[in-house]
């Protein structure tokens, strides 16, 4: 599958959130609405991602045990956060979001592009910060992209992909804390 082809999907998928977002209303009805627009997608990737496949030549993992999983879902908790946070309607959540996502960008640099998840994950698991046997520290989105969707793409593209993408999040929250 392409990169095109992906992007598209991802477009397609959040068009109804990008739009209900512009459709406020004052009856606290708004943040039910648009948090269920938003979680319907993630219904979507999970339904496909369940039964597409894995992509030809891909490595079979044996499952993960609980500190796995824990992180696993803990890193797509953030990942979420970071896509869907600038639509916060919440002033004061909406700062917390302007500073969390340069933060997150800057200890991915001072990191030596790993995330102190998956540090801390080596550190629970055998006492090290880094773990050379763990293919997912410093390209755990590049191993979901590789994996679920089949995209084949070196970590400088997926690094230079991920810097425009949260430069662009960031953008629009602070295009959306300026107009509340």
């Amino acid at each position: 599958m392409s990169l095109l082809i992906a992007l598209r999907r991802w477009t397609a998928w959040t068009r109804p959130a990008l739009n209900i977002v512009s459709a406020r209303d004052n009856r606290g009805v708004h943040g039910r609405r648009l948090l269920q627009q938003l979680l319907r997608p993630c219904a979507r990737f999970f339904a496909m991602s369940a039964a597409i496949p894995p992509p030809a030549g891909a490595v079979a993992r044996k499952g993960r045990d609980a500190l796995g999983r824990f992180c696993f879902l803990l890193h797509f908790a953030v990942m979420i956060f970071i896509v869907g946070g600038w639509t916060i309607w919440w002033p004061r959540a909406l700062l917390f979001y302007l500073a969390f996502v340069p933060v997150v960008a800057l200890q991915w640099q001072f990191n030596r592009n790993s995330c102190v998840l998956n540090n801390l994950e080596s550190l629970m698991r055998n006492g090290t910060w880094r773990d050379a046997a763990n293919e997912e520290e410093g390209a755990w989105l590049l191993t979901l992209a590789r994996d679920v969707v089949g995209l084949r793409v070196r970590p400088a593209q997926m690094d230079a992909f991920i810097y425009l993408v949260l430069l662009l999040l960031w953008g629009l929250g602070l295009a959306h804390l300026l107009r509340l």
